[in-house]
């Protein structure tokens, strides 16, 4: 099933989620609408279609522990500067509303996106994007994972984020 959602109607429908999450989190809209926009392609990856998983978060032993419903697709990680293709199991939730939600459990509570999250909380698009990044050595061996091994994701998050900006300003009236 495919759905062609447009990008102005994917930050329509994210927006009231993006607003709970700022309420409830303090992260401001900016991070979260452009970090589902560019995990889930404006909502019409099969992850975000078939599973409402917005931002990728994968199925830990944890989730399945709890309940927790998962999906598995195809993905990739970069490895070694590689973009290497494989299945893996992801979260999967009954809403957008779930999806933003632990999400924003993720960011706010892992002692991992520590940094992150306060630069969440400030909208500090390139920064937030910076301090998620998996660190390697020289080697490509992992000396902290993060939530991406996409060297280049700060620069297409600022990207993503300018597009939301633009059209949640100019198209939708919302300043964020």
């Amino acid at each position: 099933m495919k759905i062609n959602m447009t990008r102005e109607d994917f930050v329509k429908k994210a927006y009231p989620y993006a607003k709970m999450v700022l309420d409830n989190f303090g992260v401001q809209p900016i991070i979260s609408i452009s970090q589902a926009a560019h995990e889930s392609n404006w909502g019409n990856s099969d992850l975000a279609i078939q599973a409402n998983n917005l931002f990728g978060i994968k199925a830990t032993e944890g989730w399945v522990k709890k309940g927790g419903k998962v999906w598995v697709g195809r993905t990739f990680e970069y490895i070694n500067n590689e973009k290497v293709y494989l299945k893996d199991g992801f979260r999967m939730y009954d809403s957008w509303e779930a999806s933003f939600t632990d999400w924003a459990l993720l960011i706010s509570q892992s002692s991992l996106y520590k940094q992150a999250y306060e630069y969440a909380k400030k909208g500090l698009v390139k920064e937030y994007a910076e301090a998620i990044l998996t660190k390697f050595d020289k080697n490509g061996k992992v000396i902290k994972w993060g939530y991406t091994t996409d060297k280049d994701y700060p620069k297409k998050l600022v990207e993503v984020a300018q597009v939301v900006r633009k059209i949640a300003n100019e198209k939708l009236g919302i300043q964020i």
